[in-house]
């Protein structure tokens, strides 16, 4: 008989709480599937932990919302801890070296090639690739911070490379 009160109470927990949880997993992931599953994660928690702690809790609301802020960041903090992907080798065979890519024949593609590895990956997989630079930071397993960082600093080479030394304003040092 418990059983089927438990049941009852956690189905009427997921239909009273199921919208408002799924609004703010979507709004702190931007990402509809990703904000399921941490729903989904927060009612798996609930049914292991809901019986022992249904009469202590007075608002419903709150712990489920305060369950959903521990599964958001679990999320994050497993998401950092992600292995590094390793580079995929660079082909070498015949073929592939006797026809350069047509990129690497203008002044583009000589500047881009003497980039650092980490600017020339990063400009690669955010214009080559067409990838976001979240998406471009986990794949070389890096900080989005850093994937921005090294963004930047790829572009700012690139331009100073075609157009030469910008001119400096009066009163300011170069940067």
């Amino acid at each position: 008989m418990t059983a089927i009160i438990r049941d009852h109470e956690l189905r009427r927990l997921f239909v009273d709480h199921h919208q408002h949880l799924l609004h703010k997993a979507w709004w702190s992931t931007n990402n509809r599937q990703d904000a399921e599953d941490l729903v989904q994660e927060v009612f798996v928690r609930l049914v292991q932990v809901w019986p022992s702690r249904a009469e202590t809790v007075r608002n419903e609301r709150a712990f489920v919302a305060t369950v959903l802020s521990n599964v958001i960041k679990d999320f994050y903090r497993s998401s950092n801890r992600r292995p590094r992907v390793a580079r995929e080798p660079v082909e070498t065979d015949a073929e592939s070296c006797s026809q350069p890519e047509p990129l690497l024949d203008d002044e583009l593609g000589k500047v881009i090639s003497v980039l650092p590895a980490r600017q020339r990956d990063v400009i690669y997989l955010i214009y080559g690739e067409d990838l976001k630079p979240a998406m471009a930071a986990e794949r070389l397993g890096i900080s989005a911070k850093d994937c921005h960082r090294y963004h930047s600093l790829g572009l700012k080479r690139i331009r100073a490379q075609l157009t030469g030394p910008l001119p400096t304003e009066e009163g300011r040092g170069e940067r």
